[in-house]
């Protein structure tokens, strides 16, 4: 598990999904960083390379450890209701789907956390770009997966031209996404 610790009193943590075996440790892992950091909001990214069988799971391994949670390939569609993917304490997931053979994105915020969907769409990228309030301040967080390693820099020069026509309501950008760079 990599996690680093930002100066905005908050906390990453980035994990691929690999194996089940290793769901016991990720739970004491993430709580054990909660105790560590009640007072920052931690955020966790995860490829979970499908979530249809896996959703259980998960919202048992992040509950109450995780404040925000970022998930790339769900490789769901519309056909898959919003209900079915609704974890207790968060409030209803934002979603960016496309089929069963990859992307897909899903981002969970912690009820109590201020947010909303800035409904900003690009042809060439799989982005969500989100609205939070943490701290009496306005956030950008952008969620996005990159499909086509040898596509990286296009990617990542369309989330730029967002963000810098954004740049003009928010001062502070938070990127997360499987960039398969």
């Amino acid at each position: 598990m990599n996690s680093f610790i930002s100066d905005t009193d908050s906390l990453a943590i980035d994990e691929t999904a690999n194996s089940d075996n290793n769901d016991h440790v990720l739970t004491k892992a993430l709580k054990d960083i909660r105790r560590e950091n009640l007072n920052r909001v931690i955020f966790a990214q995860l490829n979970i390379n499908s979530i249809r069988n896996k959703f259980d799971v998960l919202s048992l391994e992040v509950r109450g450890s995780v404040d925000i949670l970022l998930i790339t390939e769900t490789k769901i569609d519309q056909s898959f209701p919003t209900k079915q993917f609704l974890m207790a304490g968060y409030s209803e997931p934002y979603r960016l789907d496309r089929n069963q053979h990859g992307g897909g994105l899903l981002v969970y915020v912690r009820e109590d956390i201020p947010s909303h969907n800035l409904k900003i769409r690009s042809i060439s990228i799989e982005a969500l770009f989100i609205e939070i309030n943490l701290r009496k301040k306005k956030w950008l967080l952008c969620c996005s997966y990159n499909p086509h390693k040898n596509l990286i820099l296009t990617h990542l020069n369309d989330i730029q031209v967002i963000l810098d026509i954004q740049s003009s309501k928010y001062k502070s950008f938070l990127l997360f996404g499987d960039f398969n760079c």
